[in-house]
């Protein structure tokens, strides 16, 4: 789906809009005002009904309510609850390189936020959901959740919207009843139903002549939108007389059970409707597409679907036939054509593949053909079109979790589990799902653990070495020392490179983190000389390169160490790599502060940040911004590195472990405090550090390369006074009341702390309640 994302103070993911949005406004409206009252509302009501565009179109409206954000969360493609929390800190973009419980690091994030979280399709996840939305909504009080549901969440302060179908005609006395001279255009399901006909048949218009017809069919599916937007996606090639006299042998006294259960009949009478009128190579194309989870491209429908019962020379004219009648969706964006169900329509389809007797054997297919992509994307990863495949990998997301599930759930399929999820280190690690990536691979390893006793696998010493370097990045170094050795146990099965080369650099990270630079520079070189010169821009050996030189720069030793950077950087340059030529440029940066060529280190740092936005690799991009810290420490400017001291250091507390533990990087981030606090005074000091926590990992990148405006040193240095009100409204903020624990203390209205708060961020320039707290904080202390 087509998202619009802004990198500013206010953050909105929400689709766009493809189509126009009819009718709806008391519901938009009442929305809005639950909102207002409420901070949990759920959308609720029949597949088919509308709940998610009128979502989209209440969090639209309210936006301006929430200066931190406005995000939205797809479920529907999710099916294992254990990544319910992942999928919701991804969209916010947070850190998954934690051992910590990630709902934990998901509330603090949200704690002090005014922002508005968009839960869409939980109907299969309602009790995980219940579970996440109570607790967000306990440690984040300004915060808000809209969701989608064809059941409530009964989640404690949850306020119900009934999404209702749209207003349609009644046929009284059946359909024998005659509309002439009624004004149709009244009602929202015959405005629906002209809009989309005429997108499908632009010579269609609502006439005399065939509005008994169209108030018969919206009368007949009961208002409901899909089953509405599937009959006039037919009118290109059927009479709408033709769909009113089927309607009236299908449905019977249909219309007149206003009921959920009806309106559910109605739909799936529609849906099959539309199965009938599809001919037989559609129908079995329509089924075969319900094994995609989300969106999917004509190459892979032609190697998953295409056999000798339905050839791949027709799969692209049979996609086209299903797109035109709107059975499928298609959009086009920057990656080529995309397609994608509704989830009424795929379940419809998979009901029939399993009539069909295919179900497994098309799952397998599916699982197989992307198996398949993932060893491709791995193998030209450190290429030219890395952003390309970086960005086709996480919008096959949801196809690749279908694939590894099948395959963890189907017995003697295990080692297929490993491959996929240890060739998807790319995914893991230079993507930002950390934590998802460790949970795949630990449950594919212990699948195979029963196997891997009696015969020891390639894949499986794959697959630990990638957990021993996913741990790492997480700072849980003992598991990852654990991994390693095990694969070191089975690195002579492994066909290929040899594991024993990444599992003596993923040792040496680990030696660096634990402050032993002579170890972690024999294990670095010990791996360099074992990956040899065959594959210079392989997974391991440009990542053990630039490990090897960040040692040596500790060391002292920055001229081997640029040596080493220069010409591995020059490897990625000339290979279109970018993701690891980013880890050249952080080390390079690393080098050249060592020498006190702070230009140079800024310099590189900034290059290296440029790249890394695309990505996700958080350890790399915290890296950048607290060199960059130090860097403004270096020349001077004390705002600048306080601000991005103040993000760096809300960014290593999501790691459960900042600086991974390592005494040398610790002593490095106090040294840069040290500076900086002397630069600026204790009180300037922590208005910037707390005007930087603040920010979203957006904004904070956005700042650190100049693209925003500078941190407002004018009014922090010299901030606007604050009334004797304001003081103490600030004062209990400090001392952990919400806002209607302050309107009780001062005994003032709700409202009114409301509006103090909103006074007290304006006047000190601040952004979060955090930044309020740890100002009142300060001024206490001093």
């Amino acid at each position: 789906m087509a998202r619009l994302e802004f990198l500013s103070q206010r953050r909105v993911n929400l689709p766009a809009e493809l189509s126009s949005f009819v009718g709806r406004r008391r519901e938009v409206a009442e929305g809005r005002r639950l909102l207002s009252v409420a901070r949990l509302v759920t959308l609720t009501g029949v597949g088919g009904v509308g709940k998610t565009r009128l979502a989209v179109r209440v969090a639209a409206a309210a936006a301006k309510s929430f200066p931190d954000g406005v995000w939205m969360v797809e479920l529907s493609a999710l099916r294992d609850p254990a990544l319910l929390v992942p999928a919701v800190a991804a969209t916010l973009a947070l850190p998954e390189q934690t051992i910590r419980p990630q709902a934990e690091v998901l509330a603090d994030h949200l704690a002090d936020r005014r922002a508005l979280l968009v839960l869409d399709t939980c109907e299969h996840l309602v009790g995980a959901c219940a579970d996440l939305v109570e607790q967000l909504l306990r440690t984040a009080p300004r915060l808000k959740i809209l969701a989608t549901s064809r059941e409530l969440l009964h989640a404690q302060g949850e306020h119900a919207l009934v999404v209702n179908p749209l207003s349609a005609p009644r046929i009284a006395g059946g359909f024998d009843s005659d509309h002439s001279g009624q004004d149709l255009a009244q009602y929202e399901a015959v405005r629906l139903f002209v809009e989309r006909a005429t997108a499908v048949a632009p010579d269609f218009a609502l006439t005399q002549d065939n509005q008994r017809a169209v108030a018969q069919v919206c009368a007949a599916l009961d208002g409901l939108p899909l089953a509405i937007e599937l009959v006039a996606g037919l009118l290109a090639a059927t009479p709408i007389d033709r769909f009113a006299e089927g309607l009236q042998d299908r449905f019977g006294t249909l219309t007149s059970r206003r009921t959920a259960q009806g309106r559910h009949q109605a739909l799936r009478a529609t849906i099959g409707w539309s199965h009938e009128l599809c001919g037989p190579a559609e129908r079995l194309l329509w089924a075969r597409l319900s094994v995609f989870a989300q969106d999917f491209d004509l190459e892979s429908v032609e190697q998953v679907c295409a056999d000798r019962e339905l050839p791949r020379q027709l799969i692209a004219r049979t996609l086209a036939g299903l797109v035109d009648q709107s059975i499928v969706s298609r959009e086009i964006d920057e990656l080529g054509t995309c397609y994608r169900l509704l989830d009424s329509i795929r379940e419809y389809g998979a009901e029939w593949l399993r009539e069909l007797g295919e179900e497994q054997e098309l799952r397998r297919r599916h699982r197989d053909w992307y198996l398949c992509r993932v060893w491709a994307v791995e193998a030209a990863w450190s290429g030219p079109q890395q952003e390309f495949w970086l960005r086709r990998t996480n919008r096959e997301h949801a196809n690749l979790r279908a694939a590894l599930e099948y395959s963890l759930g189907r017995r003697g399929e295990h080692r297929a589990a490993l491959s996929m999820t240890a060739s998807l280190w790319f995914l893991w690690a230079a993507c930002g799902h950390v934590r998802e990536g460790r949970h795949w691979l630990e449950q594919a390893l212990e699948r195979d653990q029963v196997a891997a006793a009696r015969v020891p696998s390639p894949e499986r010493a794959k697959a630990l070495w990638v957990l021993g370097w996913i741990a790492s990045l997480q700072g849980d170094l003992e598991t990852a020392a654990q991994r390693l050795t095990e694969c070191r146990d089975q690195a002579e099965l492994y066909e290929g490179i040899d594991p024993d080369a990444y599992r003596l650099q993923w040792s040496g990270q680990i030696a660096l983190f634990a402050g032993d630079l002579d170890g972690a520079v024999g294990l670095l070189s010990q791996a360099l000389d074992q990956h040899g010169d065959t594959a210079p821009l392989n997974p391991a050996v440009l990542p053990a390169t630039v490990l090897l030189a960040m040692t040596r720069t500790l060391q002292g030793d920055t001229g081997s160490a640029t040596d080493l950077l220069r010409g591995g950087r020059a490897l990625a340059v000339a290979a279109g790599e970018q993701w690891m030529r980013s880890h050249a440029d952080f080390g390079l940066a690393l080098a050249a502060r060592a020498d006190g060529d702070f230009a140079a280190a800024a310099r590189y740092a900034r290059e290296a940040l440029r790249i890394q936005r695309h990505f996700r690799d958080i350890v790399a991009i915290v890296g950048c911004l607290e060199l960059l810290a130090t860097s403004a420490a270096d020349r001077g400017d004390g705002h600048t590195g306080a601000v991005l001291l103040g993000h760096t250091d809300r960014l290593w507390r999501t790691f459960g472990r900042p600086h991974f533990g390592s005494l040398i990087f610790t002593d490095s981030h106090r040294h840069c405090e040290l500076d900086l606090r002397a630069l600026l005074g204790e009180h300037d000091y922590a208005l910037a550090f707390t005007w930087g926590a603040g920010l979203d990992l957006g904004q904070a990148i956005a700042f650190a390369l100049d693209e925003h405006s500078a941190y407002p040193a004018d009014r922090a240095g010299a901030a606007q006074p604050l009334t004797r009100r304001q003081h103490q409204v600030a004062g209990l903020v400090a001392d952990g009341l919400t806002n209607r624990q302050i309107a009780e203390r001062l005994g003032i209205s709700h409202h009114t702390v409301d509006t103090h708060l909103e006074h007290i961020l304006n006047r000190l320039g601040f952004t979060s309640r955090a930044q309020i707290a740890a100002w009142a904080t300060d001024r206490t202390l001093r």
